[in-house]
């Protein structure tokens, strides 16, 4: 996309140089940071603006981009010490820890039917999805200081939520196991069970992995889908406001509502068939209802997102319908990946979960970091496509699990048994 006219060369509040040319539009500078604007209203004073990027459709430009908001150049930040910057980079990390382990720590309590995983998983997935559009509504007619105070409320509600609302649950606490034992006992106890190599070595099982990378598939493409938007369509499609730019937040979050109500329900059906064919369940089964959505519908989706913003074809409506169609199918795939992990191994179902959600967000926080250099590198299309095969590959390992996950589980399980046998003879 061409540098608008209206685009400056130098930072916010600077002026170009008198003998500075604008004639090349490649040469010229522009900024994807969101920088405070001068306001003539006092009250105004920490609004922010969005400021214009080059586009990836015309991604040779990308290498042009500067962010000046942030480091040395803002002001702000500048000010403080060392010390003090490390602090606020703490805080940070920990709130957005507490996201994430708010939602796996919950998990081994969940019942293990795929219809109320569907609904314990809206909340996971429709968060990241409606939270940009909710703060680019605050960023845009307040201060974005009101953002951390929303989150306190919503904290604060969710704590007394679970303290006046949630009955306890658990058939028998562990707790228990410890009573009477000496300390040395009860240490060594304790540590075989926060171990955290015992989740590492779940992987040995191949349907755990296969499982594990296809869930971080799906993850890896939720994040690189969502993390680029400002960057990717603001440009495409002029848009100048937080506000603007978070209404297409709206579309997967739709869709990932929508999925709730049929995606667990729909694996719950394929289960019952399979049982009714067979005369006798088997935890694999259930991944056979994600397998289309991940193998064939995201992917098109992704395909068509990506090369339809890289082209400039359809408007704003083609990624738009996009993005809900695979929010919506990746309700049609989460609730039987996770409900195979709790299924699975059900004596050791925390540790499967606990696996299985390391893996998948280390390839969400790859996805994060590596989306934007990537449009930058090789535009939004080529990397919709690397996600779109990450997607296949991923169904295809589900396939897979699906169709020879009970005879990996059985044949480990039966070597465990005589490696046992001979160190007890």
């Amino acid at each position: 996309m061409a540098p608008s006219s209206t685009s400056s060369s130098a930072p916010a509040g600077q002026h170009a140089p008198p003998n500075t040319s604008f004639a090349e539009p490649e040469k010229s500078t522009e900024y994807a940071s969101i920088i405070p604007q001068p306001r003539s209203n006092e009250n105004d004073q920490d609004r922010l603006q969005l400021q214009r990027t080059v586009s990836s459709v015309s991604h040779h430009d990308m290498a042009n981009v500067q962010y000046i908001a942030t480091g040395d150049n803002d002001v702000i930040y500048s000010k403080f010490t060392e010390r003090r910057k490390m602090v606020i980079v703490a805080v940070v990390s920990f709130c957005s820890f507490l996201a994430p382990i708010s939602s796996t720590t919950v998990l081994s309590a969940v019942p293990e039917v795929a219809e109320t995983f569907g609904w314990f998983l809206s909340g996971t997935l429709i968060g990241p999805a409606l939270g940009p559009f909710i703060g680019g509504i605050i960023v845009t007619f307040r201060s974005w200081r009101d953002i951390f105070w929303l989150q306190t409320a919503l904290a604060g509600a969710a704590t007394l939520f679970c303290f006046f609302l949630q009955p306890e649950t658990i058939h028998k606490k562990r707790a228990d196991e410890l009573v009477g034992l000496p300390t040395a006992q009860r240490a060594h106890k304790m540590w075989q069970w926060l171990n955290p190599f015992r989740v590492v070595k779940l992987y040995r099982y191949p349907n755990i992995l296969l499982t594990a990378l296809a869930s971080s598939s799906l993850v890896w493409n939720m994040y690189s889908l969502l993390t680029p938007i400002r960057y990717v369509l603001n440009p495409r499609f002029n848009l100048q406001s937080p506000l603007q730019s978070g209404l297409f937040y709206i579309a997967p979050g739709c869709g990932y509502l929508l999925g709730t109500f049929f995606g667990g329900r729909y694996a719950d059906h394929i289960v019952k068939k399979y049982i009714q064919r067979r005369g006798h369940r088997v935890s694999e089964d259930r991944l056979r209802s994600c397998v289309f959505f991940l193998g064939v519908v995201i992917p098109a989706c992704m395909l068509i997102y990506g090369w339809s913003v890289e082209k400039r074809v359809g408007g704003i409506a083609l990624p738009v319908v996009m993005m809900f169609l695979q929010g919506v199918a990746q309700l049609f795939c989460f609730p039987s990946l996770n409900t195979y992990c709790l299924d699975v191994m059900q004596g050791r179902s925390a540790e499967v979960v606990a696996g299985n959600y390391f893996m998948r967000y280390m390839f969400a926080a790859a996805g994060s970091a590596a989306c934007l250099p990537a449009v930058r590198a090789i535009g939004v299309g080529w990397f919709s496509t690397i996600s779109a095969g990450f997607l296949v590959a991923g169904a295809g390992a589900t396939w897979l699990t699906a169709v020879k996950g009970r005879e990996w589980r059985e044949g480990i399980e039966e070597a465990k048994a005589r490696r046992k046998e001979e160190a007890l003879a």
